[in-house]
Order: structure tokens, then sequence, then C-alpha cells
């Protein structure tokens, strides 16, 4: 467990929260600062989450609660996974983001937020990638043996042993060559 599940976002996405309901309007600031108060109370109810940010499907953020109220928001990085899940309508583990220069690696489960048959909007969950060792740890691999899970560019999230050495690299190619025959199992 990363501590975030495309479930719970999910049924955010789908539930009837006063921001989620119809389309972000600035001007109903009233009905948006009590949207915002519902989301600040679901991101405290979650151990292991980080941030909720809400963005159009433009990739334009209208709501991150890890910025000050009135802020500017920039637009959402990591395009690539936040544009398939437009596309697709489909939940999605985003790539890892940040890094070893000062930020914390983490990861956005996504989920797009439909009504009345289109994408309103796309809600991210942010967990740090240090979430993704508890799968490691659960396995209880032998200390000889090296597990990792990777994002869908052959980035290292979680590795153990020496995840402090790997967290943030690529794969070696050969590893990136097996997982071209199977994506996931033992390798």
């Amino acid at each position: 467990d990363v501590g975030v599940s495309p479930v719970t976002l999910d049924e955010l996405a789908a539930g009837e929260h006063l921001l989620l309901r119809r389309r972000f309007a600035p001007r109903r600031g009233r009905n948006i600062e009590l949207g915002v108060v519902e989301l600040r109370a679901v991101l405290a109810s979650q151990t292991g989450w980080l941030n909720l940010i809400l963005a159009d499907p433009g990739g334009r953020q209208l709501v991150n609660l890890r910025s000050e109220p009135g802020a500017p928001l920039p637009p959402m990085g990591e395009r690539r996974t936040f544009d398939l899940v437009v596309q697709s309508r489909r939940p999605m583990a985003g790539d890892l983001v940040g890094g070893p220069v000062g930020r914390e690696p983490v990861v956005a489960v996504r989920v797009p937020v439909v009504r009345e048959d289109q994408v309103r909007y796309v809600l991210d969950g942010v967990v740090p990638a240090r979430n993704f060792a508890r799968i490691l740890e659960s396995q209880r691999l032998s200390p000889d043996w090296v597990g990792s899970i990777v994002d869908a560019r052959n980035i290292h999230v979680a590795r153990t042993p020496s995840p402090e050495r790997f967290i943030g690299q690529p794969l070696s190619a050969p590893l990136v060559d097996a997982l071209s025959r199977a994506s996931e199992g033992w390798i």
C-alpha cells in the first residue's frame, strides 16, 4: 500500500464534493473556498498523501493544496501521463518527478473527473516515492535479491537494496530489455 489509491481518488472524483460538482468558476468565490476546505479535509484524513491538485483538461492548475491561497499556480508538470489520463479517461500513476537536488521524489496518482460524459478535471493525489518502498518491504525479499518498482519511463521509483543510489535513476539496458518481454514478475 503506497498510501494513495485510485479507488479513493475515484470515489472523491465521482462524489458530490462541492468543488467537483460543477464547472470550476473562480467568480463563485464562496463555493470554491468551501470546496477547497473539503479537499483539505480529505487530504488531512489520508496518511501518506502529500498534496491534492485539481487541474482542467488543458493542464491549468485550479487548486493546489500546497500553494498559498490566492497564489498564482503553475501549469501542470509531467504532462505525458496527465494527457494520457485526459485521453483515456482512466486513472493512472504518473512518472516519478522531483529528485536528487532538494525535492523529494514523488508520484502523482491521477484520476479523471468526468461530468456530463466529459473529462472536466484531473485530480492528482501526490505521494512520496518512499511510500512505494513499503510494497518491496512487504515482499520480504532475501537480502541478496534486488527488488525494484519503476515508472513507465523505466525510472526507479523504489528499490532494495541501496535505494539512495537508484531512486530517480534509469534501469540498466539489460533490465529494460528484459522488461520489454515481461512487464512484471521475476526477472
